[in-house]
């Protein structure tokens, strides 16, 4: 009797059959350890900043390239890549894929580099819309 005839001719043995397995992987997904999952670090960072009214040169010269100064100092970097344009900027930077774990984390170096080149912006950006009106 080949195994198709005999799930047509007994199709309750078939449904519990069904049943036990579907609870059984239910019931074993439930107890399934949660450090089987991998952990992944996003290894990109996004600045994007605005200064309303200022032309791409500026934005460059005042925003852009004092950022980057900043985040270049990092020392797990691999690459930075910037776009100005006027009234806007785009930084982008890119941690290597293997760093040293005894030095700060990535993340948090990107956010203290932040941090400290805020003393370094241009004070009142509006400043500038409010003289051109």
């Amino acid at each position: 009797m080949s195994l198709v005839s005999y799930a047509l001719k007994n199709r309750a043995v078939i449904l519990v059959l069904i049943l036990m397995i579907s609870i059984g992987g239910f019931l074993s997904y439930g107890k399934i350890g949660r450090l089987e999952d991998p952990q992944f670090t996003i290894k990109q960072a996004v600045i994007v900043t605005q200064y309303p009214g200022a032309t791409a040169e500026e934005v460059e010269m005042e925003i852009t390239d004092p950022l980057e100064t900043a985040i270049q100092q990092l020392k797990q970097l691999h690459e930075v890549r910037s776009i100005s344009r006027a009234v806007n900027s785009s930084v982008s930077a890119e941690v290597c894929d293997k760093f040293c774990h005894t030095s700060c984390i990535p993340k948090t170096c990107v956010i203290l580099n932040l941090f400290l080149f805020r003393n370094r912006l241009p004070r009142n950006p509006l400043r500038r819309l409010e003289k051109s009106a």
